[in-house]
């Protein structure tokens, strides 16, 4: 080391970046650093990128084909994007069997009704719409309680659905049979999510000067 450099301090360097470097790794440090890159332009990655070929690996090593979700929680590799669209994802699956339940075929007649399927899809474009607009303001409203209630609803009553004729045979004078109760009563937790996840949005917004 030049002995000009033993005699370095902190306040002889000038104020910002290099004096943050020097009390973070030493005077000496840096003057070696100095020495090693000085001159030329240097890009320091993020401690997060730094650290990531651990991060991959531990992935790697933990990862048994299904825990994906669970280690992207852990590992903190979820995008808002990706906490926005997940859900609908899942609802996807549901409204596709809700879909299949309501055209029906040539073996099974038609049981879930139109009107279900419609509201539960109106309900879904109006969240990824909204949520993507409001991603755009830097705005992200995730997923509430009562929507995954929803959601376990609708599965249900799709399950009870291929029971549905034994419910009818069953359950005579009744409104509605309970698969079609599950799924009405699936629909209007919908709604109400719907309408928390609104109030969301427009208090969100509010706050960032919006609206």
């Amino acid at each position: 080391m030049d002995k000009l450099a033993e005699g370095l301090t902190l306040e002889m360097l000038p104020e910002g970046l290099y004096r943050m470097i020097a009390e973070a790794i030493g005077t000496d440090n840096f003057y070696k650093l100095a020495e090693v890159v000085g001159g030329t332009t240097v890009y320091i990655p993020k401690p997060e990128s730094v650290t990531r070929p651990v991060r991959d690996a531990r992935i790697k090593e933990e990862f048994n084909g299904y825990n994906h979700p669970e280690l992207a929680r852990k590992y903190n590799v979820i995008t808002d994007f990706g906490k926005l669209v997940d859900p609908f994802a899942d609802k996807v699956m549901v409204l596709t069997a809700l879909l299949s339940m309501a055209i029906g075929s040539s073996a099974i007649p038609p049981v879930v009704p139109w009107v279900a399927v419609i509201i539960l899809l109106m309900k879904e474009l109006v969240m990824i719409i909204g949520g993507l607009v409001m991603l755009k303001h830097g705005i992200v409203v995730y997923s509430r309680l009562i929507g995954k209630t929803a959601h376990c609803v609708f599965i249900a009553g799709l399950v009870a659905t291929y029971f549905h004729d034994w419910f009818v045979a069953r359950c005579v004078g009744w409104m509605l049979t309970p698969d079609l109760l599950l799924l009405w009563l699936g629909v209007c937790i919908t709604l109400c999510a719907l309408v928390f996840y609104v109030s969301d949005a427009i208090r969100k917004a509010k706050e960032k000067g919006i609206i």
